[in-house]
């Protein structure tokens, strides 16, 4: 009776039928005429089977089917046991498809992903080094990530590895030179997460992308002011240019297209203050003075690689920065701007994310 009630039938309506004539069966790699000779040859069969319940909702069943001999007032027949299956089908169809999506997703990411132990080599490279670096993840599998570092950035890499590895680190991202499979030096921005304690990783995981326009921007910016306004206009970097008082005094339209303001709202506001609902990575408010304009005017000093997240006033939404801030001085020695560029890695917090969920 329950088997009848999960197919919708009536015993009357099937009664003499052939099974494939009253129900539509997914043998799912198998079929009737496999099914049939293995009841023939060893006398039974057991496999998954799929099919759509009354209700439409396709069911998954294991069924075990056999043989049975002839008895006394009994002809010759045929048994079959299902168990229901589907919800551990559903859950591994669902597993599957999460698998296929992060996997697409860290195929064709624009950050390279490395997983390093804590020695530094690596057991871990994504499909996506092939964007930054050229080579196939397969061909740096094993080697030690010092490997592909400038000669003149490894102490700092190696400095900054060993804090991580003490989850320690004093900066969250480094710009290096790191060595691409055409011979030449790129610079990279380098982000490393001590995930060696959590089971499902057992590493250190590096990010990393192309920084060389940013790269290029700030070199082009230290050489002339002049030169800064043409090229500000232009790149995809965010650019503000402060005075010393805190007040903006040039913005570039990939700045106003990434804190979501227009130029002249930023051009009337001095360096962020409450309006700008800034917070840092752990959602501390970010006050004036933890700015990286104002500690440049403070200490004279460049400010690299701050992280800070901005909420866009009109879209409501949290995009986070990547910052840095350098002092132009003038002949004699004075500050005159602040340069502070920057950059969205809202992306790549995005991606780290649901690569830790």
């Amino acid at each position: 009776e329950a088997g009848l009630r999960l197919f919708g039938l009536e015993l009357d309506a099937v009664t003499g039928r052939l099974i494939s004539d009253v129900i539509e069966f997914d043998y799912l790699g198998t079929s009737l005429e496999a099914i049939y000779q293995s009841l023939h040859d060893v006398g039974s069969w057991e496999g998954l089977l799929g099919f759509r319940s009354r209700t439409g909702q396709q069911c998954h069943f294991y069924f075990t089917i056999r043989r049975l001999p002839a008895t006394e007032g009994m002809p010759a027949g045929i048994l079959s046991i299902g168990r229901d299956r589907s919800a551990e089908v559903r859950s591994e169809e669902a597993l599957q498809r999460r698998e296929r999506f992060y996997h697409g997703l860290i195929a064709d990411a624009l950050d390279g992903i490395l997983l390093l132990d804590a020695q530094g080599n690596i057991t871990f490279a994504s499909p996506s080094v092939r964007h930054v670096l050229g080579y196939d993840y397969q061909e740096v599998l094993g080697k030690s990530g010092f490997t592909f570092v400038h000669p003149d950035d490894f102490g700092k890499a190696a400095q900054s590895f060993a804090l991580e590895v003490e989850q320690n680190p004093v900066q969250k991202f480094i710009t290096i030179r790191l060595l691409c499979k055409s011979g030449e030096w790129r610079w990279c921005l380098v982000r490393g997460h001590n995930l060696l304690l959590n089971p499902n990783v057992g590493g250190i995981a590096i990010y990393f992308h192309d920084d060389t326009q940013r790269k290029q921007a700030a070199e082009a910016l230290r050489e002339s002011e002049q030169r800064f306004r043409m090229l500000v206009r232009n790149i995809q970097v965010g650019v503000l240019m402060f005075n010393p008082d805190g007040e903006i005094l040039e913005v570039n339209e990939a700045a106003t297209r990434i804190l979501g303001l227009t130029e002249d709202e930023l051009l009337s506001r001095d360096r962020p203050d409450d309006r700008w609902e800034a917070i840092f990575e752990d959602g501390r408010p970010i006050t004036v003075e933890d700015t990286p304009a104002y500690k440049v005017v403070q200490s004279g000093q460049a400010v690299r690689n701050f992280v800070m997240g901005h909420l866009q006033p009109r879209s409501g939404k949290r995009v986070w920065l990547l910052v840095n801030a350098d002092p132009v001085f003038d002949e004699a020695g004075g500050m005159r701007h602040i340069i502070t560029s920057f950059s969205d890695i809202t992306y790549r917090k995005e991606l780290e994310e649901r690569l830790l969920a």
